[in-house]
């Protein structure tokens, strides 16, 4: 027998400090929105719309860290990206015990 196809859309986390320092991350933005939209409109992700869930931190890593579980709790995400402050991004990677690598950043972070 086969498996229905799974139509869900894959839901990704993003947070970023839009307010904080736009001139950096407005252009970001606009380049993560565009991807999204040329993977959607080539077929997907194995067939699966890409949903990104954007949330602006305002630079404030306590404020991120909270962003963060919502996203996971609430709306189901996967979180990924990139946080512009690097005190935002780091504080939000040892929360969620997660690996990143940050775009806006030379190292890594555990």
């Amino acid at each position: 027998m086969a498996r229905a196809a799974d139509n869900t859309p894959i839901r990704v986390g993003e947070i970023n400090s839009y307010s904080a320092v736009p001139a950096f991350t407005l252009p970001y933005r606009k380049g993560w929105q565009m991807a999204v939209d040329e993977i959607n409109a080539a077929g997907r992700v194995l067939g699966r719309e890409l949903d990104v869930i954007s949330r602006d931190d305002a630079g404030k890593p306590a404020y991120a860290i909270r962003l963060a579980g919502e996203l996971v709790d609430d709306q189901t995400c996967w979180p990924a990206g990139s946080c512009r402050t690097s005190a935002s991004h780091c504080r939000i990677m040892r929360t969620m015990r997660a690996s990143s690598i940050s775009p806006a950043s030379r190292w890594p972070t555990r």
